[in-house]
C-alpha cells in the first residue's frame, strides 16, 4: 500500500530547494512544505517561481504547505512584507495551505482579527489557513487554537496538529473529540523522548524522534474521529540535519510508512 505524505519544511534544514525536492521525491514523498526563509533562499539561489514550479513538476511533487511568517499579526512594515511574500509564494506555486503559528504577544481579539484577514487573503486564490498550537507559543493548547479558529468564522480556517505538541501537552483528548474532522487539516508525525527536557522549545527544534509508537497511537486516535487531513512528517533533529540528505529523507519516509502500516491506516 502506498501513502501520500508531505515532507515538512523543518526537515532537512541542511539543503536548498533543488536538493530538497529531489531527495524528497526519491524517498517516496508526494509533496513538500516550505518556510518563508526557504522560499527566499531559493530566490537568492536563482530560482524563479517558474523554475520552482518546473522542478516540482519534473519530480512529480507538489507544494502542499507553506509555513507562514511567525509575526503575521503585528501589522508593522516587516510583518506586512513577510505576509505578502507568503501569499505570493502560495499563489505562484499552486499551494493551497498556509500554516500559521503565533509567537507575538496579543490579546485574543487581535489574534482573531489578524487571522481572519490572513484567511480572507488566502481565500482569494482558494487557499486555507491552518493554525498550529505549540506549548511554548502564544497559542499553547489545542483548546486555545480551536477557540481562535471558531472565532474567525471563516470556512477556510482550521487546525494543524503536531504529535510532538500532543506529547508535551495535557488535556487535549477531550477537545480533539469535539472538533469537526473537516477542520483538522493535517497531522505532523514524529515521536518525543520519554522524558521531557526543561526547555520545550529547545527540545522541539533539535531532538525530536522519528515516527514510532506515539505516532501509531495518535493515528489510531485520529482515525476514530474520522480524520481525513493531510499526512506529513516533521522531525526537527540535529542528528538528521547532520546526516546525508538522501539517507535522512529515506529514514523519515520509511519510519512514517512503518507507523502508518502499524496503525492500519486506510
Amino acid at each position: 500500500m502506498s501513502y501520500e505524505v508531505t515532507l515538512c519544511a523543518m526537515n532537512l534544514l541542511q539543503v536548498g530547494f533543488d536538493e530538497r525536492v529531489r531527495v524528497a521525491s526519491a524517498a517516496g514523498f508526494d509533496s513538500i512544505g516550505l518556510s518563508l526563509a526557504q522560499y527566499r533562499q531559493a530566490q537568492d539561489d536563482g530560482f524563479t517561481d517558474a523554475a520552482m514550479r518546473a522542478l516540482l513538476a519534473d519530480t512529480g511533487l507538489r507544494l502542499a504547505e507553506i509555513e507562514g511568517p511567525w509575526d503575521w499579526l503585528s501589522g508593522d512594515a516587516s510583518s506586512l512584507e513577510d505576509t505578502a511574500t507568503i501569499l505570493h509564494a502560495a499563489r505562484a506555486l499552486g499551494c493551497s495551505h498556509i500554516t500559521a503559528v503565533q509567537f507575538v504577544p496579543a490579546d485574543v481579539d487581535h489574534r482573531v482579527r489578524a487571522l481572519s484577514r490572513l484567511c480572507d487573503a488566502a481565500a482569494e486564490f482558494g487557499a486555507r489557513v491552518g493554525l498550529e498550537f505549540m506549548p511554548f507559543s502564544n497559542v499553547p493548547t489545542l483548546s486555545d487554537a480551536w477557540g481562535i479558529v471558531q472565532a474567525t468564522a471563516r470556512d477556510n480556517c482550521g487546525l494543524v496538529l503536531d504529535n510532538w505538541h500532543f506529547q508535551r501537552t495535557n488535556g487535549w483528548e477531550e477537545p480533539l473529540a469535539l472538533i469537526p474532522h473537516e477542520r483538522l487539516y493535517a497531522i505532523q508525525l514524529c515521536d518525543a523522548a520519554a522524558e521531557a527536557e526543561p526547555d520545550a522549545r529547545e527540545e522541539a527544534r533539535h531532538r525530536r524522534l522519528l515516527p514510532g509508537e506515539q505516532s501509531v497511537a495518535i493515528l489510531r486516535r485520529l482515525e476514530d474521529i474520522g480524520f481525513a487531513g493531510r499526512l506529513s512528517t516533521e522531525v526537527w533533529s540535529d542528528e538528521l540535519f547532520r546526516a546525508d540528505p538522501r539517507d535522512a529523507a529515506d529514514r523519515l519516509f520509511s519510519a512514517t510508512v512503518t507507523a502508518l502500516r502499524a496503525a492500519n491506516w486506510p
